[in-house]
């Protein structure tokens, strides 16, 4: 009957993290990528489009933040039409790392959507 009662007593401590082991070493929350929008910058870029154009871009993101090598998805044609100025609209704004880790060479799905002057 003791041994019953300290096989329980084991069992008992074990689940409670009682064991003797180490406990597990808690996980940092992953970082969150921010984007810092320059709304004056998006306006200058798109000045001239007189038309609503949206699109999604995908792209990759420079030491600075600044995003790089923009490929339009699936474009519509007005977004080819603009494209330039929907380039230098998707240039204008920075992203980081909320925990402060470099973001060169990572790759970023963004939209961008304009709804005219």
């Amino acid at each position: 009957m003791l041994s019953l009662a300290l096989l329980a007593m084991s069992l008992v401590s074990q689940v409670a993290g009682q064991s003797g082991a180490s406990p597990a070493t808690p996980v940092a929350p992953a970082p969150v990528l921010r984007q810092w929008p320059d709304a004056d910058g998006v306006r200058r870029c798109m000045r001239r489009v007189r038309q609503p154009v949206s699109v999604r871009a995908r792209c990759v993101l420079r030491a600075d933040g600044r995003v790089d090598q923009c490929e339009l998805q699936d474009p519509s044609p007005a977004a080819l039409r603009y494209e330039a100025q929907l380039q230098c609209a998707l240039a204008a704004n920075r992203w980081d790392f909320s925990d402060g880790s470099p973001v060169e060479g990572v790759p970023l799905t963004t939209s961008i959507i304009w709804r005219g002057p």
